[in-house]
């Protein structure tokens, strides 16, 4: 069991929670991030994004990030809490974090980039290594 609460119907719960399992076998040291910088995962109809400011920190997942490879999912995950992580990381030592901080171009190209980390040490397809160089054309977070 994982210290990440799940919320969602049975398949969403179960993806989720193989999704961490396949974090925790293949990255050690990502899973660790994951749990610490995230509290909850939830499944959603609208967007998927980290929600940094909710007690706990929440990774609100929809029916395309769900239904992703499971390499993928898990991508995902690292990659929105370290979101999650640039947030508190700097509220820690700030009354207040500016948006940039967490969000923006040069947020998205740092989870990005652990992203890519996580997907070259878990042996994910050189296609969904390729995505993350290809990515920032996309600006998907505008």
């Amino acid at each position: 069991m994982h210290p990440i609460l799940i919320e969602g119907d049975r398949r969403f719960v179960q993806i989720t929670q193989n999704a961490l399992d396949f974090i925790a076998t293949k990255s050690p040291e990502h899973y660790e991030m994951v749990t610490k910088y995230i509290g909850r995962i939830k499944h959603t109809h609208k967007g998927s994004g980290m929600l940094v400011e909710a007690d706990p920190p929440t990774f609100v997942v929809n029916d395309i990030e769900l239904n992703s490879p499971m390499c993928w999912y898990a991508s995902d995950i690292v990659h929105d809490a370290y979101h999650s992580k640039l947030f508190h990381d700097y509220l820690t030592d700030h009354e207040y974090v500016p948006d940039h901080i967490y969000k923006g171009y040069d947020a998205e190209m740092k989870c990005l980039q652990i992203q890519k980390q996580f997907l070259i040490t878990a042996g994910a397809a050189q296609r969904y290594i390729n995505w993350i160089d290809y990515a920032p054309a996309t600006r998907w977070w505008e």
